[in-house]
């Protein structure tokens, strides 16, 4: 399991670790390895393993995202970079590949996002309702598809929310 572990950055405070994409960020139903488990094996052999191991989540990307999480490697140093997040002062950047090409190269989205009963999806609307959370994000087009159907894009989500950019884009 460790080996699959792609590290970016490691000191006795973090880990910083590439996601692929179809791996939890953390242990759910399904009982597939995750980003956790994989950060855990990985700082078992670790040669900067302290005395106990700790892996703590500091934030997390949704099972389909692929990307860089951070890892804290002790519960003060995790505590601590979960403010940061919390705080914004960590600017998250993404790149999402979409079928369809915006009709504006920068926007800002707004919409309310609210969980659908029974499954693991979001609605999207343009008006608030009761249980409904304000999701906002900032893309910027960086390219189209040679034969011009699909785009790159360049997001950077304003707000948190579960599935936000895939469910805003959509």
């Amino acid at each position: 399991m460790q080996s699959d572990l792609h590290v970016l950055y490691e000191d006795y405070h973090m880990l910083v670790v590439i996601k692929p994409p179809g791996v939890p960020t953390q242990s759910d139903s399904s009982g597939d390895p995750s980003l956790l488990d994989m950060a855990e094996a990985y700082l078992k052999t670790s040669p900067k393993k302290p005395r106990d191991t700790f892996v703590g989540m500091v934030h997390r990307l949704d099972r389909p995202t692929g990307g860089v999480i951070v890892v804290g490697r002790s519960p003060k140093a995790t505590m601590q970079l979960k403010d940061q997040f919390r705080q914004r002062k960590v600017q998250k950047t993404y790149l999402a590949a979409c079928q369809g090409v915006p009709q504006r190269e920068r926007a800002k989205l707004v919409h309310f996002l609210k969980k659908l009963p029974g499954a693991n999806r979001m609605a999207v609307s343009e008006k608030e309702s009761h249980g409904s959370q304000r999701a906002e994000l900032s893309y910027r087009l960086l390219g189209k598809s040679a034969n011009g159907r699909d785009a790159l894009l360049e997001v950077q989500p304003l707000t948190g929310r579960q599935h936000q950019i895939r469910a805003q884009l959509a």
